[in-house]
């Protein structure tokens, strides 16, 4: 199979619907903003979207438009209000970033040091039991739940119920704390 096409676009809102629809090429976009970079431990590189990642998209998310996942890929990756690590043991350099805003859209990169850009990995629409589930598989594996925008959207994304200091990571604990 031939190399694809990498095409460099100046926002997400910039990619072509072609692209969702029947991929062909690799898409660069710029670097995550600064604050999400520190968050997740990454020096500013483009972000990729590989022409195998929006097949795979299609395939396991047939409820997304094209719309849906222009607006998913900016809101999470320009203004992201959390960066969450859930799988810190298995998949250490992947944070799936989320903008709470409405209908969570969340995308999952790959901060790998080792490769020239920041790899999203996957995409879509979580409701709010689904990010829940998420922030509890964190806390469970040790991994990180951390704001990244200073706004109402971040703070109230994590809930009274997002254990934010703990040395516990069993479920009870965490069920424990859902219940104050």
């Amino acid at each position: 199979m031939e190399e694809p096409t990498k095409v460099q676009l100046a926002s997400p809102q910039d990619i072509s619907d072609e692209d969702f629809l029947s991929p062909s090429r690799d898409i660069v976009l710029p670097s995550l903003p600064e604050n999400v970079l520190s968050a997740v431990g990454s020096i500013a590189k483009p972000v990729m979207i590989k022409r195998n990642v929006f097949a795979k998209n299609i395939r396991n998310h047939t409820e997304l438009t094209v719309d849906d996942s222009r607006k998913i890929l900016n809101a999470a990756l320009t203004i992201p209000d959390l960066a969450i690590n859930d799988k810190p043991s298995a998949k250490a350099s992947y944070w799936v970033l989320v903008n709470v805003d409405g209908k969570n859209a969340i995308v999952t990169i790959d901060v790998d040091i080792n490769k020239e850009t920041i790899e999203v990995v996957g995409w879509r629409w979580a409701r709010e039991k689904s990010l829940e589930q998420i922030k509890k598989r964190a806390f469970n594996e040790g991994g990180q739940v951390l704001i990244t925008s200073v706004g109402a959207a971040g703070l109230s994304a994590l809930k009274e119920s997002t254990p934010v200091f703990s040395n516990s990571k069993s479920t009870k604990d965490y069920e424990k704390m859902q219940e104050v």
